[in-house]
């Protein structure tokens, strides 16, 4: 199967855990723009958007596969089979305990069915906590080499300097299109360098994208990415051979393309457990309690999702599973 090499701009700016994974795994932070062609970055300005617009940044959630492990030396996420093949993760244990509590809301099956699954989902979540510290400790030498640069001055940071009365504001929050009305506050913070002085190891929130010190706290905390590849080079590149035709870029059949990134697509892969998604509406619509309109379903569900699996997909996603309910109302 030939595959097209379709180029993609590298961000100008990066977001502290992708600064991290550049150093730790070389995984390049892509630009993102508007959907309708605007010029500006989803990570520098979380306003200047149209109505189709997202916020996204390098997703890496999903990166440690099978494959990315071992070429890393990580010892294999317990994750890493779903992410692999898009099978369905083990029921959460937080949700099992959730069912197993509610006799009237879920049925005795299901009931039956959690209970079954409880010591799986006990074991999967020990099983990924401990990845996770493995995790940690690998990307500790990255975090203090960072950090040194930061401190030294060799790269420069800006970010929303937070006063007194201002709460944390973490990159996370800016996924939900719908925090954007909540988080409106934070349009007139306007970014500013962060002194070098500032730094303190222990205060940086590389998740979040926020470091706190002494002198102050800093959120949407950005790095120069020129700055950072000057002082975290680039590697060696591996010679493929690719061919050009009429200006598209093509792998050579016979080459053998060791891939080296997985970047994510606009949007989130599809990890969720659709089936309990489907399940939950299909219950809802027989106690009659879905929402009039498609809208206020979508915002009733994605808090679901947030209250079940502990993240959201997006309006996408959601739209794309909810909308055959509405469809079937209108043709009845």
């Amino acid at each position: 199967m030939k595959q097209v090499l379709i180029p993609h701009p590298i961000a100008k700016k990066c977001f502290l855990i992708e600064a991290l994974y550049w150093v730790a795994f070389k995984l390049y932070p892509l630009y993102y723009g508007s959907r309708k062609g605007g010029e500006w970055d989803t990570r520098e300005d979380f306003t200047s958007h149209d109505d189709d617009a997202e916020f996204i940044y390098t997703d890496l959630k999903y990166f440690f596969t099978k494959e990315n492990c071992e070429r890393y030396g990580l010892p294999i996420n317990p994750r890493a089979k779903y992410l692999d093949s898009g099978a369905i993760e083990p029921m959460s244990i937080e949700l099992i305990e959730k069912i197993l509590k509610n006799k009237k809301e879920y049925s005795k099956e299901t009931r039956a069915e959690a209970l079954k699954n409880k010591s799986i989902a006990i074991e999967y979540k020990a099983a990924i906590e401990n990845w996770k510290e493995c995790l940690a400790d690998y990307l500790e030498l990255s975090k203090a080499s960072i950090f040194s640069a930061l401190k030294n001055g060799k790269i420069t940071a800006s970010g929303q300097k937070i006063g007194k009365l201002k709460k944390k504001v973490s990159i996370s929050q800016w996924e939900n299109k719908e925090n954007w009305d909540n988080l409106k506050d934070w349009y007139n913070v306007k970014r500013s360098d962060i002194p070098k002085e500032f730094w303190r190891i222990e205060g940086i929130d590389w998740d979040d994208g926020s470091a706190f010190s002494p002198s102050g706290y800093y959120t949407s905390i950005l790095l120069d990415t020129d700055e950072l590849f000057a002082v975290f080079p680039e590697p060696k590149p591996e010679r493929i051979n690719i061919r050009s035709i009429n200006g598209t870029l093509l792998l050579d059949e016979d080459a053998q393309l060791n891939v080296q990134q997985a970047y994510a697509r606009r949007g989130r892969p599809s990890c969720y457990n659709w089936e309990e998604f489907i399940v939950e509406m299909v219950k809802r619509d027989r106690q009659g309690s879905l929402p009039k309109t498609q809208k206020a379903c979508v915002i009733e569900m994605k808090q679901w999702c947030k209250e079940c699996w502990g993240r959201e997909p997006s309006e996408t996603n959601l739209k794309d599973h909810i909308s055959r309910f509405y469809q079937a109302k209108i043709i009845v």
